[in-house]
């Protein structure tokens, strides 16, 4: 996937949640947090000293309607290797009460620590789908469990899947009724 595409993406994705939230009777503010969990690597790196990380990460999410989450997530991956990812895609949830199952699809860029290869051949644009669920605890903190699956479009073809438990702190007005 070439700059370009990735910067197409983007916009049709903003331009859609756009659309979504003028549609919609509700807007959830804002919701963000932390997650730790970890990953596997799927592909076969010979050089590559560790098969699996540690995982933390910094997630941001804006819900447009009840049904589509726009999310932005910092990772790091392997605590002392520097690996590292930065996605930015949708969520679309299924139902609208305490507990909501999700799916989701998104795009970015990532860097794997290849043990003293040059930058190059940990880096590339990346793709991230996830599934997971989301558990409301009160109205301004939940609970998430995810199970993200990346892929590396750099020289080594880096994929991994992974598990991450994430808590989320919503805004103080988490719904907000439309005016208009």
């Amino acid at each position: 996937m070439s700059p370009k595409h990735l910067k197409s993406l983007l916009f049709t994705i903003c331009g859609a949640s756009i659309a979504m939230a003028a549609a919609g009777d509700n807007v959830s503010v804002y919701s963000g947090g932390l997650s730790l969990g970890g990953t596997a690597m799927l592909n076969d790196s010979s050089n590559r000293a560790e098969r699996g990380y540690g995982m933390i990460g910094f997630n941001n999410k804006y819900t447009v309607t009840d049904n589509i989450d726009i999310f932005g997530d910092l990772e790091w991956y392997g605590f002392t290797s520097g690996s590292f990812g930065a996605f930015a895609g949708m969520n679309g949830n299924f139902g609208t009460g305490k507990v909501r199952p999700f799916v989701g699809a998104g795009g970015g860029i990532s860097w794997y620590d290849h043990g003293g290869d040059d930058f190059d051949k940990g880096f590339g644009l990346a793709a991230k789908v996830q599934g997971g669920v989301q558990f409301d605890v009160t109205d301004n903190m939940g609970i998430s469990f995810a199970v993200p699956f990346r892929y590396t479009f750099n020289e080594a073809r880096d994929n991994s899947i992974g598990f991450q438990v994430g808590m989320n702190f919503f805004s103080a007005q988490r719904k907000i009724k439309k005016i208009m």
